[in-house]
């Protein structure tokens, strides 16, 4: 399922004739920061799950839809949530440097 957002919520599509459409079931990587070292059970709590971990308890990478990160983002434990766009190249390189195997955890 999408959705299509309203006429006059996205001023920059609209000056270039174009139309944003969000899938709302379809699972996005998530780069979240939180404010306390229970960001992981916050991320397992909203459906996510942890794809990347860089280490310090606050800081990862999430798989997730994007109502489930839009409702984690609202979280006044979080100090972000949104989504980001690692091709698979990048994300093996990323989790290799930091000694992870790919996946969830």
């Amino acid at each position: 399922m999408s959705q299509t957002l309203p006429p006059g919520l996205n001023r920059t599509a609209e000056a270039f004739g174009a139309t944003v459409n969000i899938a709302r079931d379809g699972i996005s990587l998530f780069y979240v920061v939180g404010r306390t070292d229970a960001t992981v059970g916050l991320v397992h709590a909203a459906g996510g799950q942890v794809v990347i971990d860089f280490g310090d308890r606050r800081r990862l990478v999430a798989m997730m839809t994007v109502l489930q990160g839009s409702a984690l983002g609202r979280s006044r434990d979080i100090a972000m949530c949104g989504a980001v766009n690692l091709d698979p190249a990048r994300f093996q390189h990323v989790t290799r440097l930091l000694g992870q195997p790919p996946g969830p955890k």
